[in-house]
């Protein structure tokens, strides 16, 4: 299938279509508009009501026709923020523009005063928060900074636009809350843009919130979306992050879990129906182009491999998940969002209902979230190891390495690839999917990559949850004096009684005993740094290099050192 082919029928299908999101007049919010100028700056305290801002400058939208880019101010309490990026679909083409594949024009579109937008409800846990609702209008998942055949594709410049007004005034200062939100399109933009914002903006407590948006794509995908965009090197993404999207291997789970992993702290979340029409949909168009495997998807499957994703996340602490049995795409903005549950769109189920549950997050000091799907708990799948652990004659040469508090064996296919602890993508596989794909992507699914036999589990589909995941509570249990605050994960089905935690434990020592140990270890610390360039403290770095320079190779990306900046604290929660 040609890719514009499948594009115009993306039109057809949406990806975040506006018919959802935007309607009658009679649901519209009331707006003032407020243009920035030399001398008008549209300032929050002056807002009294909803207010449409068009910054001006470099920013566009890519209609012709209405290319003047804006962004909506709610506002509220400025020690409360939240931003929202809006959903709208994806254009790569000119095919995709002329079809209106994805949403070209801010002017046309007016909120409703529904989901977290409506303030009239009381169980909304956001109605005091001050919103910047960042509009959707350049098709290329806020994250471009070019001028393509088909228009400009200025989503970097747009959102930066919406930052830059947020920082004029003041709300870059340390926050009480910060939430960074984004459904379907935009849910993508809020995971490509958490680390970015997570550093821009001083605050107590965050969290990310992503709305129906998984990114189950066939291999290839992302990196052609990414190509498209030009996003390597438009400095939203690390240098690290910038060498893998140069090579076409970087994905937006990479992105996102790098987050989790940078941010601890910060409670990130992703929000997702079990049967997502939208997302399956999308994966099937997707597969023609590039002769995914599977070819094509339906609910069970969708949900299998979203699952397999969500893992990855799920090795942090600080990471949650909300799946509803449903097929509905998108829930922050529509008006079910205040009867959801996990059991369906109508409520029933015996847990919390979706609106009370995000009012949980962030999470506070001594409180806790926990993820939530209905359905009997299973293993989303069945490992079948070999033994010894690589008897696998392709891979049998072994390095084992401690991971979530077992050892585990990586198996290289020649024994230089082991000494030297890293090789080619191809070159090993390993005994734990817990370990994750370790190449930043490069080798698709970890499962492919297990040392034997890798199914899955017959019992698990769209009635059943995750055993790993569902039940997981994030608990922020103490912060220290420095603001660092100590988490841990456990399981809402346990009966144990709680271990003393590392807080509860160094709030023993007496402060005069801890400022000893701090200089007693910073002296070590600097002794054995002076002794780095005689005989000892030779880093992996180091290490590496010198086994590349024998070798005559070039450095490559390091697996182990990848799993090495993972540690096993002592209730088995993986830190980073």
């Amino acid at each position: 299938m040609d890719r514009n082919l499948f594009f115009l029928v993306c039109l057809l299908c949406g990806t975040g279509t506006t018919s959802s999101w935007f309607g009658q007049d009679d649901d519209k919010a009331t707006k003032e508009s407020c243009d920035i100028t030399a001398s008008e700056r549209c300032n929050l305290s002056a807002m009294k009501q909803p207010t449409e801002v068009f910054p001006g400058g470099e920013t566009r939208c890519m209609s012709a026709f209405h290319p003047k880019f804006s962004f909506s101010v709610f506002p509220g309490d400025p020690q409360r923020l939240l931003i929202y990026l809006e959903g709208g679909g994806a254009c790569v083409d000119p095919v995709t523009a002329m079809m209106r594949a994805c949403d070209e024009a801010a002017s046309v579109k007016v909120a409703k005063n529904v989901g977290i937008f409506d303030r009239s409800k009381a169980a909304n846990p956001y109605r005091n928060f001050t919103i910047i609702y960042v509009n959707y209008c350049s098709g290329d998942l806020f994250v471009a900074d070019i001028k393509q055949k088909f228009g400009y594709q200025y989503g970097l410049l747009n959102t930066q636009s919406a930052l830059d007004w947020a920082k004029a005034n003041h709300l870059d200062r340390t926050l009480h809350t910060f939430i960074l939100a984004g459904s379907s399109a935009g849910s993508l933009g809020a995971q490509l843009w958490a680390r970015s914002l997570l550093s821009s903006f001083s605050y107590e407590r965050a969290a990310v919130i992503a709305d129906s948006f998984v990114c189950v794509m066939p291999p290839g995908a992302q990196g052609m979306l990414f190509g498209t965009y030009r996003v390597c090197d438009n400095g939203l993404f690390s240098e690290a992050d910038q060498v893998w999207c140069r090579a076409g291997n970087l994905t937006v789970q990479h992105l996102y879990a790098s987050a989790i992993a940078r941010f601890p702290e910060v409670t990130f979340v992703s929000i997702n129906s079990k049967e997502d029409f939208e997302q399956i949909k999308y994966y099937n168009m997707l597969s023609k182009i590039f002769k995914g495997q599977p070819p094509t998807i339906d609910g069970t499957s969708f949900y299998k491999m979203a699952n397999s994703d969500l893992a990855v996340f799920n090795q942090y602490a600080n990471f949650v998940s909300f799946w509803v049995n449903s097929d509905q795409h998108m829930y922050l903005n529509m008006e079910s969002l205040y009867d959801v549950d996990a059991k369906s769109t109508l409520g029933g189920g015996s847990g919390p209902k979706l609106i009370h549950w995000l009012g949980s997050l962030p999470v506070r000091t001594g409180e806790s979230v926990s993820s939530q799907c209905s359905g009997k708990r299973v293993p989303a799948t069945v490992r079948r190891l070999q033994a010894p652990a690589c008897s696998d004659p392709s891979f049998p040469y072994q390095l084992l390495k401690s991971v979530a508090g077992a050892e585990m064996a990586i198996c290289f296919s020649k024994q230089e690839y082991a000494s030297q602890k890293f090789g080619p993508c191809e070159s090993w596989c390993v005994t734990d999917a817990r370990v994750g794909d370790g190449c930043n992507g490069c080798c698709g699914d970890i499962n492919s990559k297990i040392c034997g036999s890798v199914s899955a589990s017959t019992e698990f589909g769209t009635d059943s949850c995750d055993s790993a995941q569902a039940g997981k509570v994030f608990r922020i249990v103490a912060t220290t004096t420095t603001g660092v605050s100590l988490f841990r994960i456990q399981n809402d089905s346990t009966t144990e009684p709680d271990k003393p935690t590392l807080g509860e434990k160094k709030s023993k020592y007496s402060a005069g005993f801890r400022t000893i140990l701090f200089f007693a270890l910073a002296f070590v610390a600097i002794s054995c740094c002076c002794l780095a360039g005689l005989c000892c403290c030779k880093d992996r770095d180091d290490y590496d290099d010198d086994i590349s320079e024998k070798s005559g190779s070039s450095r490559q990306p390091s697996l182990v050192s990848a799993l090495s900046q993972y540690s096993d604290d002592e209730d088995g929660a993986l830190t980073a």
